[in-house]
């Protein structure tokens, strides 16, 4: 880049300097989940769990997320028993990959309500969906049958870590139906963890 940045235009400078910065991100985001990955596969996970408001955990995962395309909808009524920065990033790369996988002009929404004694989180997106025989392998580690990030396919990492950190919750987390409303056609994950009896914001 320094041999020919005076035969390159500013624009051109820009372009190339945002792809560099996205692979950064990409090859980071890659390393993290690999390592998560690593960590819940070969070792016993040990979670710190203590009560949390899930709107605690979301708000700070709007400012993560910081992209004006993610949407909230949240009506949980009772704390949940968590390790917050885990569940946290098990919703982040739901999050993530419906970013990367549904078109530009459409909404990704985060829809989170409890039922009796069930916490229910959904992450639909408006993208190409995924084939039902490939429903059950997309919690697979590097499995993707999509394409995303500007064309590339993704490491198929994600939504292994997701699908781990909510096992280690005694949890359970799977695909929807397509389901086809007034935007489009909507694809999901949904995690549903258990809520103790009894526990209260107190």
């Amino acid at each position: 880049f320094k041999e020919y940045q005076h035969q390159i235009s500013d624009e051109k400078k820009a372009e190339l300097i945002d792809g560099s910065i996205e692979e950064s991100h990409r090859l980071h985001r890659y390393i993290e989940n690999l390592l998560q990955l690593v960590k819940l596969k070969h070792s016993p996970v040990e979670l710190k769990m203590h009560k949390h408001r899930i709107e605690d955990i979301t708000q700070h995962l709007e400012s993560r997320v910081a992209n004006p395309r993610f949407k909230m909808d949240i009506n949980v009524s009772q704390p949940i028993m968590v390790q917050d920065a885990l569940l946290e990033q098990a919703i982040y790369n739901m999050v993530d990959n419906a970013l990367r996988y549904s078109p530009a002009d459409k909404p990704v929404i985060l829809k989170a309500y409890d039922l009796e004694q069930l916490l229910y989180i959904q992450v639909m997106d408006y993208g190409e969906g995924i084939p039902k025989q490939h429903r059950d392998q997309i919690f697979d580690a590097f499995y993707s049958s999509r394409t995303g990030d500007m064309g590339y396919g993704g490491s198929g990492l994600g939504l292994a870590v997701a699908k781990g950190i909510v096992d280690a919750h005694r949890g359970h987390v799977h695909v929807i139906e397509n389901v086809t409303d007034d935007e489009g056609t909507q694809f999901g994950c949904v995690i549903e963890i258990q809520i103790p009896v009894g526990l209260t914001h107190e």
